[in-house]
């Protein structure tokens, strides 16, 4: 299910989360059908539009307050990094061929994924460090 930005502002970061393993799941069921359609296409990019506004909304500057430098110059490269990952979806948008767009998209899933996988690693660190009293 597709959300508003409004009601993505106000989901849990776990609820977010959520959300991105759904458009995950729906990017992946879709991408096993076969057909080469204009709406597949169109729901392909809306999928994949919502997961990686949902991954750059977790990380939003009242969320990095309280954080070390390095943490928080590590936070904004990988924010960059989803910027520039959007913008190549928005190449994407505008491709004719979906079977390139196909391949591409499951390439800035594994980008997604490995990203959402770094979040969480920083995350956890944050944590364990708040344990210590270290930030």
């Amino acid at each position: 299910m597709l959300r508003e930005s409004t009601e993505l502002a106000t989901m849990t970061e776990e609820a977010l989360r959520q959300e991105v393993l759904e458009n995950r799941k729906i990017i992946e069921q879709l991408r096993a059908e076969s057909g080469s359609t204009a709406e597949e296409t169109t729901i392909l990019v809306a999928c994949l539009n919502e997961a990686m506004r949902t991954i750059n909304n977790s990380l939003s500057p009242p969320s990095l307050e309280g954080l070390s430098q390095p943490i928080k110059q590590y936070i904004t490269n990988l924010q960059q990094e989803v910027g520039s990952l959007r913008r190549r979806q928005q190449v994407l948008a505008n491709a004719e061929d979906v079977s390139v767009l196909r391949e591409n998209l499951g390439n800035m899933t594994k980008q997604l994924a490995e990203k959402d996988h770094q979040i969480e690693l920083l995350k956890q660190k944050v944590q364990s460090g708040k344990k210590r009293g270290c930030f």
